[in-house]
């Protein structure tokens, strides 16, 4: 069984995900799920962004680019924000889905951040992040 599959096989375990329900979210074959986790072949790409989109697990995953620890620490930080947008306002939740461009440890010096200053400085923080990403934007 190659990476892909094994990386397959377990995400489809931990999410109760059937080979039958994938194929038919992906516009597969279920032989071609069930090939895949064998390691008889791979998919092509535009079928492996789909399964990855549909199980909701970064394509890198599967590639063996991103480890377990790696999509913990995502997950753990994904629902901290979640959690965060519950309390917050919309102009905080704005500067959370600017900084989801940055790295990890960005985000959660940033997260760390808004926790701790009031709504005049929220606003202000707003502004200068929206002139980073456009800056960033037309930079390419």
């Amino acid at each position: 069984m190659n990476n892909y599959g094994i990386r397959l096989k377990a995400v489809l375990h931990a999410k109760g995900v059937k080979q039958v329900e994938l194929a038919e979210a992906v516009g597969s074959n279920p032989k071609n799920i069930s090939s895949y986790i064998a390691g008889r072949s791979e998919p092509a790409l535009d079928t492996a962004n789909k399964i990855a989109k549909y199980l909701d697990v970064p394509i890198d995953y599967f590639l063996g680019n991103v480890s377990l620890e790696n999509l913990k620490s995502d997950y753990n930080l994904t629902q901290a924000i979640d959690e965060l947008r519950k309390n917050l306002s919309d102009d905080v939740c704005v500067i959370i889905e600017l900084a989801v461009l940055l790295k990890n440890a960005d985000i959660r010096r940033i997260m760390d951040i808004v926790r701790s200053i009031d709504n005049a400085g929220i606003k202000e923080i707003l502004k200068q992040a929206e002139k980073e990403y456009f800056i960033h934007l037309y930079q390419k």
